[in-house]
């Protein structure tokens, strides 16, 4: 269909569940499939579905995995919305550091 839902009889209409108004007319929203680090902005009643930046950006070494969540990379932990740099504890003699994991 054309996305075009008929108010009655006075040639009012408003733009179906999936499209968008523009231009004069209803267009099918867009499907996307936002890269890491992004996140969809669905379409609204006069605007297109868009792929728009994290507002959210972590600190320290991390890695987008899907939409806005993020991994710590190697040698650093998550706390919060933070990757923090593991360091090395001194250890007695006879005793051994645990790794640092995310």
């Amino acid at each position: 269909g054309d996305g075009i839902v008929w108010n009655g009889s006075d040639c009012a209409f408003t733009c179906a569940s999936g499209f968008f108004f523009s231009d004069g007319s209803c267009r099918r929203c867009s499907a996307l499939s936002c890269a890491a680090g992004s996140t969809l902005l669905a379409c609204g009643l006069t605007s297109d579905a868009v792929c728009v930046d994290c507002e959210l950006i972590p600190t320290g070494r991390f890695v987008w995995s899907h939409g806005c969540d993020f991994n710590c990379a190697g040698g650093a932990y998550r706390d919060g919305n933070n990757c923090l740099d593991c360091t090395v504890p001194w250890c007695a003699p006879g005793l051994f550091a645990s790794p640092c994991s995310s």
